[in-house]
């Protein structure tokens, strides 16, 4: 009866066991999506990111009715985007990596007999002369576009490794033979191109086949110069060349290739943000749930603790007596967000990448993690009981 009402207590000390539960919980989540975004960083491109710039165009069918104009334009905008001072390489592609949405095309081997069901269509992107440079993508074998691939020339393709290893595994690629969608001759394999991130970095590469843009013009097209120096400062120069040839177009998306790499993890890092910060405030609020329970519990029983002090309790009992009452409440609030995280941790499957739902790195850490916080917390109210005046408790008693 000396320390209070047993009910109050009681019900203050399943509010922190709730907060620290609600606080374990979503740590949980945060470690979970922070181990993904780790590992989403560290996945290779295929591409050099620096040092490149990007934009795009969209070429009006009025103005541009026929693939030769759209053609003859790209030409002549390739060769006047080289000559600004700074670039090193410039090349157009139709679809940029990382950027939303994909082109594929059905393929027919030579030489392979399709089997019943089965369907093979890789990206399909069509790119200019000095696309791979200008994005730093490997050529593994053979060569890239030239000027001469043209329609009219013998037909020619690029294969990413991942469809060399698809149709041709364990065999030399180039000089192999396949039909593209709906060509009527076979296209001989030029060049083995390394396999790039296209559709986002938490994605397997897929298998694609490029094809010169001279086949296939896009009247919607992206163009990607490679520089030494600041890519943005291309920007302008970049711009003027274009409105040069033809001052009707419109330029959008100005971007350095690291800009578009960063904005293709803005849904993963807006995520992790959001429950982050959730987390946090639950962390905080479960700090001060503890340490303001255990601080008004040493209140309470400052007669209690005196008397045990006086009959011959050391500081180091008084210390373990207080903090034993904090790691309870510790571990009980842990245990309870244990079967939380366990039903919250599957519903971020979506958001992880590399990294199981069920982690037992993250789930260890974070146990150790919020344990510690919640103990620290409680550590203060624990040392202040040690100092409990005993002969000032027995005068008052």
């Amino acid at each position: 009866g000396a320390t209070g009402d047993a009910g109050r207590g009681r019900a203050r000390s399943l509010l922190v066991i709730a907060e620290v539960a609600l606080a374990f919980s979503l740590t949980i989540g945060a470690g979970l999506l922070v181990r993904a975004f780790i590992r989403v960083n560290r996945v290779p491109l295929g591409l050099q990111a620096d040092g490149a710039l990007t934009l795009a165009l969209s070429l009006p069918r009025t103005a541009y009715t026929t693939a030769a104009d759209r053609a003859t334009f790209v030409e002549r905008l390739r060769r006047e985007l080289a000559g600004i001072p700074g670039v090193t390489a410039a090349a157009v592609i139709s679809r940029l990596p990382l950027n939303p949405g994909a082109s594929t095309r059905s393929i027919e081997v030579e030489g392979a007999v399709a089997r019943r069901g089965e369907s093979l269509e890789p990206d399909y992107l069509v790119t200019s002369p000095g696309y791979f440079r200008s994005l730093g993508i490997r050529l593994l074998a053979g060569r890239d576009f030239t000027e001469r691939d043209r329609p009219g020339t013998a037909p020619v393709v690029i294969v990413s490794r991942k469809l060399a290893e698809t149709l041709w595994p364990g065999v030399p690629v180039l000089g192999r033979r396949l039909k593209v969608g709906d060509d009527t001759a076979w296209r001989t394999v030029i060049g083995l191109a390394a396999d790039v991130q296209q559709h986002g970095l938490d994605r397997a590469p897929e298998p694609a086949l490029y094809l010169p843009w001279a086949d296939d013009p896009w009247p919607f097209l992206t163009v990607a110069l490679r520089t030494r120096g600041d890519p943005a400062a291309l920007a302008t120069p970049a711009e003027a060349v274009i409105h040069g040839i033809d001052p009707d177009l419109a330029v959008s998306s100005i971007r350095p290739m690291a800009a578009v790499v960063a904005d293709s993890l803005v849904a993963r890092r807006f995520s992790l943000l959001l429950i982050g910060l959730f987390a946090g405030l639950a962390l905080v609020l479960a700090i001060v749930g503890v340490y303001g329970v255990m601080a008004h519990s040493v209140a309470r029983r400052v007669r209690e603790l005196g008397i045990r002090i006086a009959l011959g309790a050391r500081p180091a009992d008084v210390l373990r007596l207080i903090a034993g009452y904090g790691l309870r409440l510790a571990l009980s609030g842990i245990g309870l967000g244990l079967l939380l995280a366990l039903g919250l941790a599957p519903l971020l499957q979506s958001l992880l990448f590399g990294v199981r739902p069920l982690d037992p790195v993250t789930f260890a850490v974070v146990t150790l993690s919020v344990l510690g916080v919640v103990l620290v917390a409680g550590l203060v109210p624990a040392r202040r009981a040690t100092r409990v005046d005993p002969m000032r408790t027995l005068r008052e008693e």
